[in-house]
């Protein structure tokens, strides 16, 4: 039997992610998701989709490009890239990422 405790509706919205050795380590910058997104090979949407991720997952920003319009990310080991308006920024700025796209 698992044993909870607290509130499962009440996630806190800073917490360890950041600072536990994630890739978010290395920009401090933590986003949610929104909806269903796509995760892409390269920022752009017709670039190969490897990946989706769920509404509500936790992600890291670990690069962006230079317009702020596209957040590169790990999701299960996989690096790529998602569409910022997609996600809202729960940790950090995001445009203080690396520009890496």
């Amino acid at each position: 039997m698992l044993f909870r405790s607290g509130n499962e509706f009440n996630a806190p919205i800073v917490g360890p992610f950041s600072t536990s050795g994630q890739p978010a380590s290395s920009t401090g910058i933590v986003v949610q998701s929104q909806d269903g997104i796509r995760l892409r090979a390269a920022p752009t949407v017709a670039s190969e989709q490897i990946g989706r991720i769920g509404w509500g997952e936790i992600l890291p920003v670990i690069g962006r490009t230079a317009d702020g319009g596209w957040y590169q990310t790990e999701w299960l080991g996989t690096i790529g890239w998602i569409a910022a308006p997609l996600v809202r920024v729960i940790e950090g700025d995001p445009m203080t990422a690396p520009v890496t796209g």
